[in-house]
This record gives structure tokens, C-alpha cells and sequence, in this order.
């Protein structure tokens, strides 16, 4: 077992990569916490936590080449929309798939690089809610 460093800019990098991409094994339940939330608040903190270099856990992979049903990760998020089942044909590429990390894995990977109920979303790195209380009141 071995442990590695890795940015977020390269993790987004292997998600659904064809050759030796990372995906999620058929036996991982579905993404839901946008969903269960029906907010973004959950996705700021992770954001937040991120910026405040906050560790955020880790992902437990399994390299294989073994034929093993698989799914991508979603795209665009939305309540209700599923990742598909990759074709029978391509479970015996090399990957790696993911059995723990993958709340944390999706909402990167749509927050960042497509859109999350609909929306792009925004985060202001300026943003104080100090100064922002203060000028409300």
C-alpha cells in the first residue's frame, strides 16, 4: 500500500480518462449529496476547506486491468441524473477505481469543471462574511 500527494488540477485530470482513468466500481452507490442538501452549502465547505488547506481525507483506489463493471463520473450534476455503466467491452482496460472518496471526488469534479444543479457556481475568494454581516446590519 502506498500513499501519494496529489493536486486537485491532476486528480480532475483522471477522472473518466479512457487509458488508465479513475471510475467508480458498479458497487458504489450513487452521488446524492447535492440531493440530500438540496443546497450548495456542503460543496462551499469543501471549497473552503480546500483554500484553507484543510485536509479532506483520502481516496482509496484499486489499480486493476481485472474485468470489472464500472461507471463514470457524472458531468453536469443534477437531482435524479445517474452515471451510466461504461460498456462491457471496456472493463478490461487498465483503471482505477474508486471505493472511498468519491462524494468529494464528483463534487470536484462538476463544481470545477461543469455545472451543479443547473448553475455555474462561484466562489469569491474576497469574500468576508465579517465585512459583509457589518455592512448588512
Amino acid at each position: 500500500m502506498s500513499y501519494t500527494g496529489i493536486s486537485i488540477r491532476e486528480v480532475l485530470g483522471k477522472l473518466n480518462v479512457q487509458t488508465n482513468g479513475w471510475f467508480l466500481p458498479q458497487v458504489q452507490r450513487q452521488y446524492v449529496w447535492g440531493a440530500r442538501h438540496e443546497s450548495e452549502d456542503y460543496v462551499c465547505l469543501l471549497l473552503d476547506s480546500l483554500l484553507k488547506r484543510y485536509p479532506i481525507g483520502g481516496i482509496v483506489l484499486w489499480d486493476t486491468d481485472q474485468k470489472v463493471p464500472y461507471h463514470e463520473f457524472v458531468g453536469d450534476y443534477a437531482p435524479g441524473k445517474f452515471s451510466h455503466q461504461v460498456d462491457e467491452g471496456l472493463w478490461g482496460l487498465q483503471k482505477a477505481l474508486v471505493y472511498d472518496g468519491q462524494l468529494r471526488l464528483q463534487t470536484l469534479f462538476t463544481v470545477l469543471r461543469h455545472r451543479f444543479n443547473g448553475r455555474v457556481l462561484h466562489y469569491d475568494l474576497l469574500f468576508n462574511q465579517l465585512v459583509a454581516v457589518m455592512s448588512v446590519n
